[in-house]
């Protein structure tokens, strides 16, 4: 946002932030950052392009854009030779209103050498995630299988990888699911204050 400024060493790279909900900034200026390996960016909000920059080695395969912000649809397109070949968007998203759960693998095998990688989502009440949303959340887990540990992406965090209480970092966080050994289930469940909770269950095989 305009008026904040950002120190980055030699070794490196700017924090960015993948979001374009950014409410109270409405009419400011935000500085937009795309990497791409084309030779150009094309920028539209809303449907209207913004703009469109190049980018190579000597932009570090960056494009910068000064946009005012509005909410709805951020999209950024990369051109090779005039032509499109490959495109992100991002969406104005709602506040935080329900937790979310989704497993790598299910089912896995009982024994303790198996792991299932259980991603937990912070989603608005369309079910988009939310990308900046900081969410204290606890897991509870029952049946034949334990929390073998969890994390977040959070370089600042340095928290027990094996404690159930975990702060969401850009509206998710991870736990890691194993058996005790034996066939059954496993009901993973997480909770957030004021946010619906979310349940998973992972077979044992």
């Amino acid at each position: 946002p305009q008026g904040c400024r950002q120190v980055t060493s030699l070794w490196g790279w700017p924090d960015e932030l993948p979001s374009w909900t950014w409410p109270g900034h409405e009419g400011r200026p935000l500085k937009v950052r795309v990497y791409s390996a084309g030779d150009h960016v094309r920028l539209l909000l809303n449907g209207k392009e913004i703009g469109v920059r190049p980018t190579s080695r000597e932009t570090r395969l960056r494009a910068e854009f000064d946009v005012p912000y509005a909410p709805g649809v951020l999209r950024a397109i990369t051109l090779a030779k005039g032509k499109p070949v490959a495109q992100i968007a991002f969406k104005t998203v709602g506040p935080p209103a329900r937790l979310n759960l989704r497993a790598d693998r299910n089912p896995i095998q009982g024994d303790r050498n198996d792991l299932a990688y259980v991603i937990l989502e912070v989603l608005d009440a369309a079910g988009c995630r939310v990308p900046d949303a900081c969410v204290p959340v606890t897991f509870n887990i029952s049946g034949a299988g334990e929390l073998a540990g969890g994390g977040t992406a959070n370089p600042k965090d340095m928290q027990s990888f094996r404690q159930a209480h975990l702060k969401t970092f850009h509206g998710t966080c991870v736990a890691i699911v194993r058996g005790k050994g034996m066939k059954g289930w496993v009901n993973l469940s997480a909770h957030a204050k004021g946010l619906k909770p979310a349940n998973l269950v992972i077979t044992l095989t």
